[in-house]
């Protein structure tokens, strides 16, 4: 039987900038941390930047790819952490991934506000976490505990509510 030290997940990082360096520099430092929270080991086995010849610093080059295929193609990657900003290519390569079976989390804001119900709904399609509390509510992890304390009625309520909020405020946030 494989023991919890043992077993690991594979993660891929989409950005490389303040946001995902230090998303890489919280999971290195927390790896002894993870079985008890997690009950596996977490590794990051690729990170997708704009450009791979780039150094970063704190971060080995050998995970650093500009092929979204080197990892939407690679079985052993099950989870896609987008914090790479913006709608596209964030969003299709979102898409993407839910339809090959990987769990998705993001911390894109724009991404949740414009296409959230897309991406949600993709999710329950093909049986894929989309974890996005890193984008909301100052990452209080409030979104699940709304999800199960509200009914349909009211959640529709609070998503039109939400929805004219936007449209007067002139912001996506």
């Amino acid at each position: 039987m494989e023991s919890v030290q043992n077993k690991i997940v594979k993660a891929a990082l989409l950005g490389a900038g303040t946001v995902g360096s230090g998303v890489y520099e919280l999971v290195k430092e927390r790896q002894e941390d993870f079985p008890h929270i997690c009950g596996t080991q977490i590794e990051i086995a690729k990170i997708l930047v704009r450009d791979a010849s780039k150094e970063r610093e704190g971060i080995p080059s050998e995970l650093l790819t500009d092929n979204w295929e080197e990892i939407i193609a690679d079985d052993s990657i099950s989870i896609i952490i987008e914090v790479m900003g913006g709608i596209e290519p964030a969003k299709s390569y979102l898409l993407e991934a839910m339809k090959a079976g990987k769990q998705v989390v993001t911390a894109n804001k724009d991404l949740i506000a414009e296409h959230g119900h897309e991406l949600l709904d993709t999710a329950e399609q093909y049986g894929c976490d989309f974890k996005f509390e890193a984008a909301v509510a100052g990452c209080v992890p409030i979104i699940q505990i709304l999800k199960q304390s509200m009914s349909p009625e009211e959640a529709e309520k609070a998503d039109k509510i939400i929805r004219l909020m936007k449209e007067r405020s002139g912001q996506s946030q």
